[in-house]
């Protein structure tokens, strides 16, 4: 029974000191585990803060691009329009020898037509209209009846150019402009 007593006693022993030699290791790893979850915690914050800023700034950004495409699409469909009044004023213009010939209705339509494209897009026309053709536009625009009948005439300067213009496939009549309309 001494024997036995000895070597239970002997492995009981060892048994003890290794168990709390692990209960040390086990306290160190739930010390640093405890360490690293806090870590990881104050990154998961710090990531989900910038995750919602980058969000609102892809909300803010998609809002913006979304009334640019909606200006866009408006613009496009005005310039469309503008475009489109300006083909039909050069099919008009087209089927006449000159504007004199017109009924004064048309010129009026035309004179509206101008105004309207000049107003909508002045922007753009900055830079491709001198101040000289401004003024010789405006002018039209102001009084189309009466603008034909300033010095010079529109009959004493009208001299048609030889052949026409082929522009998509639709001829065109090449007219000079009045003097007081060149820049």
């Amino acid at each position: 029974m001494a024997c036995w007593c000895e070597t239970n006693d002997k492995e009981k022993t060892k048994s003890i000191s290794d168990a709390e030699a692990r209960i040390s290791d086990l306290t160190t790893k739930i010390e640093e585990l405890t360490a690293s979850s806090a870590r990881l915690n104050t990154e998961i914050k710090n990531l989900e803060k910038e995750v919602a800023e980058n969000q609102a700034a892809l909300d803010k950004a998609t809002a913006i691009r979304q009334k640019e495409l909606a200006e866009f699409n408006e613009e496009e469909k005005d310039l469309l329009g503008s475009i489109s009044a300006l083909k039909s004023a050069v099919t008009v213009l087209s089927k006449h020898n000159s504007l004199l010939q017109m009924p004064q209705s048309h010129i009026s339509g035309i004179a509206a037509s101008v105004q309207n494209v000049m107003q909508r897009h002045s922007s753009l026309l900055e830079g491709v209209l001198t101040h000289t053709q401004r003024k010789a536009v405006s002018a039209f625009v102001q009084a189309p009846a009466d603008y034909f009948d300033a010095e010079p005439t529109f009959k004493q300067s009208y001299a048609p150019q030889s052949g026409a213009i082929f522009g998509n496939r639709v001829p065109y009549r090449v007219y000079s402009l009045p003097a007081h309309w060149s820049g």
